[in-house]
């Protein structure tokens, strides 16, 4: 973004970094759809979720999450809300022997 100064009239480069608002939007959607579901699942190690995660909780919802073991928040990980963790690395060898599995040969 360009803009000049009103004092000086010198012209200059703004460099704006967009947030995204991904957490926000996930937890609308969980709340909205509250009713459609039994368990949460979150592929995130956000702290920023653990409101959220509260909330289900009191709502009666089982809740899991997987992420990787250095990327979860503390709060999240020893949270009385969370009834599963899983580190998602340990899930990929599970995940490449399905794929290989499902290849069709040529």
């Amino acid at each position: 973004m360009n803009f000049s100064c009103k004092f000086c009239k010198r012209k200059n480069a703004v460099f704006t970094e967009r947030k995204a608002d991904f957490d926000v939007e996930i937890s609308v959607d969980a709340v909205s759809w509250q009713k459609n579901f039994d368990t949460f699942v979150l592929f995130s190690g956000d702290s920023d979720f653990l409101y959220l995660l509260a909330y289900l909780k009191k709502m009666k919802k089982r809740i899991l999450i997987l992420s990787r073991r250095g990327h979860i928040a503390n709060e999240l990980r020893q949270s009385d809300y969370v009834d599963y963790y899983q580190d998602v690395f340990k899930l990929r060898k599970l995940f490449l022997r399905r794929v290989q599995k499902s290849r069709i040969p040529t």
